[in-house]
């Protein structure tokens, strides 16, 4: 399948862009746009994916070693690690990071104004330095040592200088490079001078004309073979510019950003930034309305299913209530009068005795030496209940004569005498207000 991708690469104040078409790893349909302004080349690399590749010095690059491993843990900590390295306040950077190896990261930052001035194109898929961007471009066009080796990449008077160990970046220098200095052969010295790492050869890409100098001056200095892969040769198309590794890695990166230091990434996704907090906060909003709104609604159905079926049952929930009434046809109506009856209804009987006061002179009066346990007492309108045990049908007699005695109750009847299984006199008496 063809894939249709390019590139913006910034060349110091200007823009230049390149476009081409990709089917199986052979790249065809090349178009470069010179000297073009940024909505230009936005028209002239169409609707397709792309990735912008920045001038070195418009960011910083770090290797950074944590005692912990995994992106989540690191993403936690990393802006307070780069807070003491960087010229400018985190607050006012983006950055990007991929893991390297266990605890070991190569992060990337670049000033917020500088994306600005870019601007926001739907279509960006990938934003990244430069250096990165041609690094992923050689592995690509397969012009890397299998062994580890030395990768210099001159942009302008920008230089990152990456040690390679096992197939990823193990020493980093990032630096600007004037003639009159010796930093940069200090900066080789450096890294060849670790005791673990023996680069076999050095990869130089540079968009300056003295790339062949400079390769003459490292391998005298040096003792170590430098090789400058050509575009032409390593894509098979003349129609590059021999010199834009940068664009090539950045138009593939576009294809497929994933895992790769993306300064993109963050500008859609940021790395547990407020955003993402507030975003979490407002779904545990949601979520309890929503939690809430459930419990609304099931309170409201159980009434209504409550209401509906006291509206159905209206003959049955009057008998449950008012047993002894006899069968009636207006239903809410005779409600209204019983509740009328029971507000009007006082806390004494009709003859003026306070169930209260029947209860205290009937448990007064009744001989202390007589063992006896009301278990429950019922006033029903003009009529009382109340039954128990006591030890023997004499007993019972007696309380029977006690309640006879009492002042406000007639017409007392014992009802439902039997011997319980302990031996106990079981026993109902029923009696008038």
């Amino acid at each position: 399948m063809t894939k249709k991708t390019g590139a913006i690469v910034q060349i110091g104040q200007k823009y230049i862009g390149v476009s081409f078409a990709l089917r199986n790893r052979e790249i065809s349909d090349v178009q470069v746009y010179e000297s073009e302004t940024l909505s230009n080349l936005k028209e002239g690399l169409g609707g397709g994916p792309y990735g912008i590749a920045l001038h070195n010095s418009s960011g910083y690059l770090f290797n950074l070693t944590f005692p912990f491993s995994g992106k989540r843990k690191i993403s936690m900590v990393i802006r307070s690690e780069m807070e003491e390295l960087l010229p400018f306040p985190t607050e006012d950077m983006v950055m990007d990071f991929r893991e390297t190896s266990g605890g070991t990261v190569l992060a990337a930052a670049a000033p917020k104004m500088v994306l600005s001035e870019i601007g926001v194109f739907k279509n960006v898929r990938y934003i990244g330095l430069q250096s990165l961007s041609a690094l992923y471009a050689l592995k690509w066009a397969g012009r890397l040592p299998l062994k580890d080796y030395l990768f210099i990449h001159f942009n302008g008077d920008s230089v990152v200088i990456l040690g390679i160990k096992d197939g990823e970046p193990a020493y980093l220098r990032q630096f600007i490079c004037y003639e009159e200095s010796d930093s940069f052969d200090q900066a080789i010295a450096e890294i060849l001078a670790e005791p673990d790492y023996h680069p076999a050869m050095c990869v130089l890409v540079s968009d300056n004309e003295d790339a062949g100098s400079r390769k003459e001056l490292i391998e005298k200095v040096h003792r170590i073979h430098v090789d400058i892969p050509s575009l032409h040769e390593s894509v098979g198309t003349s129609a590059l510019p021999p010199w834009l590794w940068s664009g090539l890695g950045a138009a593939l990166l576009a294809l497929s950003p994933k895992g790769e230091v993306n300064f993109a990434a963050e500008r859609r996704a940021p790395l547990l930034g407020t955003g993402k907090i507030v975003f979490c906060a407002l779904g545990c909003l949601a979520g309890v309305a929503l939690l809430v709104w459930a419990l609304f609604y099931l309170n409201y159905s159980l009434k209504q299913a409550a209401f509906n079926y006291l509206d159905s049952q209206p003959v049955q929930i009057y008998k449950s209530v008012f047993p002894k009434s006899p069968q009636i046809r207006d239903i809410p109506r005779a409600f209204q009068e019983k509740i009328r009856g029971l507000e009007r209804q006082s806390p004494f009987g009709t003859n003026g005795t306070s169930v209260l006061d029947l209860l205290t002179d009937l448990s007064s009066k009744i001989d202390s030496q007589i063992d006896v346990k009301i278990h429950d007492f019922t006033v029903d309108e003009k009529e009382f209940t109340f039954s128990g045990t006591t030890v023997s049908f004499a007993a019972l007699e007696k309380i029977k004569d006690t309640v006879e005695k009492l002042r406000g109750v007639s017409s007392v009847d014992l009802q439902n005498v039997d011997l319980a299984a302990n031996r106990q006199v079981r026993f109902k008496i029923r009696g008038k207000l």
